[in-house]
C-alpha cells in the first residue's frame, strides 16, 4: 500500500516538474505541454519507482543514495527526451540539468514517503 501512495505522490510531483521544465525550455502552447508532461511522466515514473522500490527492499538505502541514483536516472531521462525532440546542444544541457535536479529531489521524496525500514526484504528471503 505504501508503494501505491508513494508512486502516486511521485507521479504528481514529476508531472509538475516536467511542466516547469517544459515552460523553461519551450515557452509555448501550455495545453500541449500539459499533455506531453502527463504522457511522458507515466512510464518514466513507473520504471523509476519500480527500480527504487526494488532497491529500497533489498538494500540498506540512504537519502543520499536515492538522490544520487535519482540524479543519474534524471540525466538519462533528460538525455532521452532531449534526443527525441532533437534539441540543440544548449537545450540538451539544460534539459539534462533540470532532469538531474528534479529527479534527484524525487528520489529523496520517494525515500521519505516510502517510510518503513529499508532493506527488510533481504531478511525475509534469507
Amino acid at each position: 500500500m505504501r508503494f501505491v501512495v508513494t508512486f502516486l505522490a511521485t507521479i504528481v510531483q514529476f508531472i509538475i516538474f516536467a511542466f516547469i521544465a517544459y515552460m523553461i525550455v519551450f515557452r509555448e502552447n501550455y495545453t500541449l505541454g500539459i499533455l506531453m508532461c502527463v504522457l511522458i511522466s507515466a512510464p518514466v515514473v513507473f520504471i523509476g519507482a519500480t527500480a527504487a522500490e526494488l532497491y529500497y527492499g533489498l538494500r540498506k538505502g540512504t537519502p543520499i543514495r536515492f538522490a544520487m541514483y535519482g540524479a543519474a536516472y534524471g540525466f538519462f531521462v533528460g538525455l532521452l527526451v532531449a534526443s527525441l525532440f532533437q534539441l540543440s546542444t544548449a537545450l540538451l544541457i539544460l534539459t539534462c540539468l533540470l532532469g538531474v535536479v528534479f529527479v534527484g529531489i524525487l528520489g529523496v521524496t520517494f525515500y521519505y514517503i516510502r517510510g518503513a525500514n529499508p532493506g527488510q526484504a533481504r531478511k525475509k528471503i534469507a
